[in-house]
């Protein structure tokens, strides 16, 4: 049975948005859970490549020497496999996981989102306040943003 790409695509990006300090000293289990669920993951991409340097690049994060290495190794290829999904998921599914970086590159990704958009739009995010509307630059052609604030 073919993967649910759109599926696939949403873990991946809620797996990349958890990632833990892949090059901590320690294996907690949490850590441990969350490289299980990539690889998985990475498996049902099927590429077959990505699955083997997944599983080594696991297997490295145990040698102090390769870790930063290897943790590096497996971010690469949770992104790779991260745009593979969004390309084979349904256009109104892609470009909705924005990743993680500066302030002005989620705005920035909130305006192109909304850049279609002609009626108001309420966006509700608990880090948003009132003034981030106005951060966000867009070229739309009407329409206002409302962010969904306490107080």
């Amino acid at each position: 049975m073919p993967p649910n790409w759109e599926s696939l695509y949403v873990q991946l990006g809620h797996l990349i948005q958890m990632t833990p300090m892949l090059n901590a000293a320690q294996f907690t289990p949490e850590l441990r859970m969350w490289l299980g669920r990539a690889g998985a993951l990475i498996e049902e991409i099927d590429d077959a490549a990505d699955v083997a340097n997944m599983r080594a690049a696991t297997a490295g994060l145990q040698d102090i020497l390769s870790r930063y290495r290897c943790a590096h190794e497996i971010q690469s290829i949770l992104y790779r496999s991260l745009a593979t999904a969004e390309l084979r998921s349904p256009a109104a599914a892609q470009g909705a996981f924005i990743p993680a970086g500066s302030a002005f590159d989620a705005y920035a990704a909130v305006g192109k989102v909304l850049s279609p958009v002609t009626a108001d739009a309420l966006i509700v995010d608990p880090y948003m306040d009132r003034e981030s509307p106005d951060r966000i630059r867009t070229a739309r052609t009407g329409g206002s943003i409302h962010p969904a604030t306490r107080g």
